[in-house]
């Protein structure tokens, strides 16, 4: 595996079409408690939220930890008091269960749920270890309202919508809540959406191959899903990446989407390599990559890397999906490789041992 690299241009030219990633660390996040809540929401567990200033469309990520037996309120984030809110849940560790209004399902690691705007569910532990749960919200362009940073039983309707629900349950002959006492008088079923879940173990993973071209040393694979029922985000991926793997360096232009990227180490130990700088991450670190940012993951630990990627472009339209092109046939890749690889050696940074410039 060789590329030899002959960029006669001036690799500093497009910086400022080249923003930089921002990193946010787990061990720099203050967790605060959810508190138990007359909304279905039993013990106080923690919460971790992942802030991401830059971005247009991650409003809000956190990382939750349930113990067995332990949880989440059961909310629906309605429009008419949080806005057009859409959430995608990825299983970090741990089995749990999905609650909805109709039915319930078990979730293994790795499992998504994608909740489109109004949708009610209740997410619980249903194992005999600690439950990691890891989400995005998204308003696309709109504001994020206020609500939305609320405690899910201070919002308004929050108690009367979790009535429907419990009156939905009990037409479905579902589990309800101790003390429901059963005496809501509308119509439980109303014509609401409802959570999808993707299960990691039914899905094949698309295979990247081997291209120097692009950095990637190895071939690997990627459980890519297109969250088609959503709007605001465009897809989430589990990667998995061997010792001393790495993937293609990449960058994700406006043809895109255009196209916001989070990546998040749910195990193993990472570098992310950029043209700016190098970062190492461990479990629960995020990284976050906007619109026209170069950027590659590798494995340094001696365990599998798993990261969870989720992207984002705010209801735009994709020139072409991800999972249908190498990443070296995508337009403008091979280019952007030779320029951040010129980039990276003009500021002093290490560059790949199967890289070699015409210069040297």
């Amino acid at each position: 595996m060789s590329v030899d690299i002959d960029y006669d241009g001036d690799p500093f030219r497009p910086t400022k079409e080249r923003p930089k990633a921002s990193v946010v660390r787990f061990d720099d996040v203050e967790p605060w408690a959810r508190h138990a809540s007359d909304i279905g929401c039993n013990f106080d567990h923690l919460v971790w939220g992942y802030d991401l200033p830059a971005s247009r469309w991650f409003d809000r990520g956190e990382l939750r930890q349930l113990d067995p037996g332990e949880y989440t309120d059961f909310q629906s984030h309605r429009e008419d008091v949080e806005g057009p809110v859409e959430k995608v849940v990825r299983v970090v560790s741990g089995r749990g269960v999905l609650r909805t209004e109709h039915r319930d399902e078990p979730l293994e690691r790795f499992d998504l749920v994608t909740v489109p705007t109004g949708a009610a569910y209740q997410l619980g532990n249903a194992g005999t270890n600690e439950l990691w749960l890891a989400s995005w919200t998204s308003v696309g362009d709109n504001h994020l309202h206020e609500a939305s940073t609320l405690e899910p039983a201070e919002r308004t309707g929050a108690r009367e919508e979790y009535e429907r629900v419990m009156a939905a349950r009990t037409d479905e002959g579902l589990q309800t809540a101790p003390g429901y006492a059963g005496d809501y008088d509308g119509d439980p079923d109303e014509d609401r959406p409802e959570p999808t879940v993707t299960r990691f173990a039914e899905s094949m993973p698309k295979v990247f191959h081997e291209s120097p071209a692009v950095g990637c040393n190895a071939d690997r694979p990627d459980w890519i899903t297109t969250t088609e029922d959503l709007e605001w985000f465009s897809d989430s991926v589990v990667m998995r990446l061997d010792p001393g793997t790495y993937t293609s360096l990449h960058t994700h232009f406006d043809n895109e989407g255009p196209h916001e990227e989070v990546y998040w180490v749910m195990a193993g130990e990472a570098r992310l390599v950029t043209e700016y700088r190098d970062e190492r991450l461990r479990r629960f670190d995020c990284a976050f990559f906007p619109t026209n940012n170069p950027h590659s993951i590798g494995n340094v630990g001696t365990d599998t890397l798993w990261v969870g990627a989720w992207g984002a472009r705010g209801g735009r339209e994709a020139e072409f999906e991800l999972d249908d092109l190498e990443v070296s046939e995508r337009p403008g890749q091979a280019e952007e490789y030779e320029r951040v690889m010129a980039a990276r050696k003009e500021r002093g940074l290490s560059t790949p041992s199967w890289v070699s410039f015409d210069d040297e």
